[in-house]
């Protein structure tokens, strides 16, 4: 097997989950690759577990719960349980394209600590509703003037770290929410880890959860606390 396991944090993803976990493995048959992948699902309770289970003993993919919500939890969680050398994650609806994952892995070869995926950068493409766009720039604009990590992307859904960072930054981090992204950059820049950036091909799927109106006041409480955690 593979030393590159990649997490896909599920909740609630009945809808979906069947499509990605296919292309998923579609694209691995199609570029011989033998990442492990771990459907992990996250307090579900719409029947997602038990298509999970299905789809993983289809696929050969490995099926793990986590009862502890939301998405970091889950990511950090099913880090932690499983060992590897390369450990990554993607949004279960699988809204980047996954041509970057050798990419990704290459640049853990050459040295890197964390790859970023980003759909910001000038190679990148991306296609979302303006609005959402327009909020996620806003987003990584303050995050940056708080933290000047001198990335173009923060919360894209496709991230590689290896195994130092699982054990002496992922594993440590506080977030359980969407915000797990944001500190993960943050702990691993300032325990003086080597980050790289690789632009991705990205469209926005049906079905975000994003939120307008409570969203960005949680973002804005998670800005603060970590500023105020990393310079003490």
């Amino acid at each position: 097997m593979s030393d590159v396991l990649i997490v896909i944090p599920c909740f609630n993803e009945k809808n979906r989950l069947t499509d990605s976990a296919n292309r998923v493995d579609s694209f691995l048959r199609k570029n011989n690759l033998d990442y492990k992948i771990v459907i992990s699902n996250n307090c579900s309770t719409d029947g997602t577990e038990g298509m999970a289970k299905d789809l993983c003993k289809k696929l050969g993919f490995i099926y793990h719960e986590v009862n502890e919500p939301g998405k970091g939890a889950c990511v950090r969680n099913t880090w932690i349980k499983f060992d590897s050398k390369v450990y990554a994650f993607m949004d279960a609806d699988i809204s980047t394209d996954l041509e970057v994952l050798p990419r990704m892995e290459r640049e853990i070869d050459r040295g890197y600590d964390l790859v970023v995926g980003s759909r910001y950068l000038p190679d990148s493409k991306s296609k979302r509703i303006i609005g959402r766009k327009l909020a996620s720039l806003t987003y990584i604009k303050t995050f940056n003037s708080f933290f000047h990590t001198g990335l173009s992307d923060i919360q894209c859904g496709m991230k590689m770290i290896n195994k130092n960072v699982r054990d002496n930054v992922a594993s440590k981090l506080n977030s359980n929410d969407f915000f797990f992204d944001s500190e993960l950059i943050v702990k691993t820049l300032k325990a003086g880890y080597k980050v790289s950036e690789v632009p991705v091909n990205w469209e926005e799927k049906k079905g975000s959860t994003v939120n307008f109106l409570i969203d960005p006041f949680y973002f804005i409480n998670g800005i603060r606390k970590l500023y105020f955690e990393v310079n003490k």
